[in-house]
């Protein structure tokens, strides 16, 4: 299976000897893509209303910092708000969260960034268009101000 691996990636990388160990780090790189596009969401948000371009400040971060393939991808479909056609919907994100929750749980992790991020994916799978956009359209609950005003510590018991 190796040399068939080997022609489709630039590497195969050996976690240990359990498949079971491949979803999870599958499910923690999900868990990064979501952070990232909550990050890339926030950021745009907050500097598209100081009177930023989006697409300028976009190209900032993926010519300086951010060269990575998620922050040019989202980013660039956050900034123009292409999320229809989805390549991976909202509700599969949500799923990815849920089980990142699971992952973290089972092995006694905290994730002290999912409780906000799990409300967000509530919010945007409420919203009847959020719902049927691309993940990357989670970005849009902070956009549009749809995110409950307060502190964390405000809305956790």
């Amino acid at each position: 299976m190796l040399p068939v691996l080997d022609v489709f990636g630039v590497r195969v990388w050996r976690f240990g000897e359990r498949a079971r160990i491949a979803n999870v780090v599958k499910v923690a790189v999900n868990f990064n893509i979501i952070h990232a596009i909550q990050a890339l969401g926030e950021s745009i948000a907050m500097t598209e209303r100081q009177g930023v371009d989006p697409a300028l400040f976009h190209e900032l971060l993926t010519s300086t910092l951010f060269d990575g393939v998620v922050y040019r991808g989202y980013g660039k479909e956050i900034v123009d708000q292409a999320y229809v056609p989805p390549g991976f919907i909202m509700a599969l994100g949500f799923k990815d969260l849920r089980l990142a929750e699971a992952v973290a749980a089972e092995g006694g992790v905290t994730l002290p960034t999912a409780s906000a991020l799990h409300r967000v994916y509530e919010i945007a799978l409420a919203d009847e268009d959020l719902a049927r956009f691309d993940w990357g359209g989670a970005a849009e609950v902070t956009r549009r101000d749809l995110y409950p005003t307060g502190s964390l510590q405000e809305e956790t018991p």
